[in-house]
């Protein structure tokens, strides 16, 4: 399933800018001091090491990072569907041309085959 990026894109937009970080024992922090954004902890505050691996990246995954990475997946579509054009509308007519040139110049090398012919 191809993920919706404009709606990644508004969500992270939405979310607590980055930077975020991880803490020292745990939790998910704006910035390097700042306050905490979340936690995957259990009621009583212990962590297992999945836990702490899902903050990890989630910390992984701020606004800012996702912000930039999605920006680049939206210029790297638009590449995509220029080529998609390029390949579309332009290379049958460029297609066109070589086979006509082709067929050209294989008139050319019949008449010229012809010409020596004569001439021997």
């Amino acid at each position: 399933m191809k993920p919706d990026v404009k709606e990644l894109l508004e969500l992270a937009k939405k979310a607590t800018p980055g930077p975020w970080s991880y803490g020292k024992y745990g939790g998910i922090y704006y910035g390097d001091n700042g306050p905490a954004i979340g936690s995957c902890t259990y009621k009583d505050g212990s962590h297992t090491e999945n836990g702490i691996n899902n903050e990890q990246y989630i910390t992984a995954c701020s606004p800012d990072k996702m912000i930039a990475l999605l920006e680049y997946v939206q210029e790297l579509e638009g590449t995509i569907n220029k080529a998609r054009i390029f390949v579309d509308d332009v290379m049958p007519q460029i297609g066109g041309i070589c086979l006509q040139d082709y067929a050209n110049m294989n008139e050319l090398c019949m008449a010229l085959t012809r010409l020596e012919k004569r001439n021997d």
